[in-house]
Parts: structure tokens; sequence; C-alpha cells
């Protein structure tokens, strides 16, 4: 996959082919993310490769189905306001700097013909995820385009969102969980390159991870006002997570990721709600 990263975005198209991609009212996929410090054993593009991913695997289902879509570029300087900020090779915007750049991203799309555009994300820190429904909403409101922000069902409460948001898309997925688990996890608060993110990494990019140090990566385990400082990113709680991840990569040994089903219910559920053919399949 990561030989072929940018030559299946529109990045590997001419300006012609973009031209008729938008004639034929393609659907522009849109991976967003960050560059993060993702401990020792994964890159620090983890993010905006499963972002990525996840698009290409829709744009291959919509494929299959006759809906037109293409992947964007992906833009990847989002917003970090947890601890990972502090280490060398994370990298984090303002929030004006992110709004006025996904809005541009989104103007340049217009300008284009387009006129519906799907955002991918997996970066789950809050500063970033505000700034990009900023980005999208202040867009929605100026432009002919339409840009959707897809959310799980579980997440609304948390991301401040009712559901009925005209900008948003509730991800409401007939199957619910995707990893199958050897043994049961310790999973409370795993957010951060822990068990989960690990062996999703090792489904869709086994080639950039380290394998090497994973099992003897001990557990992070943050609870209480810890996870107030994780998520204030305070230089002086940096220690709170000494190798840069929150959870315990070593338990991924005993998880594995389904990509392929979890892809499937995506494209299925992005297809019902933008009212594409095909979103009703089984």
């Amino acid at each position: 996959m990561s030989q072929t990263f940018l030559e299946q975005t529109m990045l590997g198209m001419t300006w012609e082919e973009v031209e008729e991609a938008a004639r034929r009212r393609s659907v522009v996929l849109l991976p967003v993310g960050v560059v993060e410090a993702h401990g020792p054993h994964l890159p620090l593009g983890t993010d905006i490769y499963t972002s990525v991913i996840q698009a290409f695997a829709v744009m291959e289902d919509w494929r299959q189905a006759g809906i037109p879509s293409l992947v964007a570029p992906p833009f990847y300087w989002g917003g970090i306001q947890a601890l990972t900020r502090q280490f060398p090779g994370s990298f984090t915007a303002s929030r004006e700097a992110i709004v006025r750049s996904v809005k541009e991203i989104l103007e340049s799309l217009s300008r284009a013909g387009f006129e519906r555009v799907v955002f991918f994300n997996v970066h789950g820190d809050n500063f970033h995820q505000e700034a990009m429904m900023e980005a999208i909403q202040s867009a929605n409101q100026e432009l002919p385009l339409k840009a959707y922000w897809p959310v799980y069902e579980s997440e609304l409460s948390r991301r401040g969102l009712r559901g009925d948001e005209s900008f948003a898309i509730v991800l409401q997925f007939e199957e619910k969980d995707f990893y199958t688990a050897q043994r049961e996890e310790a999973d409370e608060f795993d957010v951060h390159a822990g068990a989960f993110e690990t062996a999703a990494m090792r489904e869709l990019i086994p080639d950039l991870v380290r394998e090497a140090p994973i099992p003897s990566l001990k557990p992070t385990r943050l609870q209480g006002e810890q996870i107030g400082k994780w998520r204030t990113g305070s230089r002086e709680d940096r220690d709170l997570i000494p190798k840069g991840y929150c959870g315990d990569p070593a338990g991924s040994a005993y998880l594995r990721y389904d990509a392929e089903r979890h892809h499937a219910c995506l494209a299925r559920a992005l297809s019902r709600a933008l009212n594409l053919p095909g979103g009703d399949q089984p």
C-alpha cells in the first residue's frame, strides 16, 4: 500500500481526469489527520495512513456498486492538544490555521465543480475535531458544495453533537465489534497506540509496525485526573506517557482487527446517509 499511497489519490490524476470526475458528480473522499508520536512501535503517520486506507476501501466498494468517487490528497496538518504533542515528530497547527486551510481545500474542490465531500478521520483529539467541524460548517454556508463529517453514534455526546446537524453523518452499523479477542483485554482508556490501534496497524500496514519492542512495552494506564492531564497536554505531564502511547501495545498480540468487514460496513453506512445506490445492500 505505501508505494501507491499518493498515486491512488488525485495526485496521480491529470487535471482533465479530475474535470471528468467532477462532471460525473463524483463524491470526493478527503482523509484528514495529524503527524503524531505513536510510541516506539508505530509510525508518526498512523492516523493519516488509517484514514487514507478507509477512503481507498470505500472508493473501491463504491466503484463496484457503480458510484463514482475519488480520494483527495490527504490533509495531515491537523491539531493535537493531548500529551503526544510534546514528543519529537509531532506537529500541531492552531485552530485558526486548520480552519483556514480546510476551508481553502473545500473552496478548491468547489471551484473544480465537485458537489459533495466526505471526510475520513480517525484522530480522536477534541481540539482537532472541533476545528474540522468549524471549517466544514463555515464552508457549507459559503460554498455551493456540501461537506460531511462522519461520526459514530456512540460518540455524538462526546463531540457535542445531537446527530441532526446538516453536516454530520451519523454512522450506524449493522455490526458493532470489529475486533476478535483471544483473551479478555483491559481496554479502559486504551486510546493511543495501545492494543487496539496496534492491532489495526498490524492488519493494515504490517511493514510499518516495529514488532521488536512491542512485547516489552508495559501498559500505560491513565485514570482520574491523569486523563485530564493527557487531554490538555502540558509539558510537565509528559512523563505520564513516557514512551508516547496510552494503553497496552503488547495486548495487541491477542486481538485481531477485521478491516475488510469494518470498511464494508463503513461504505454501506455512508451510502445510506448520502442516498447513494447500494446503501441498503446486505
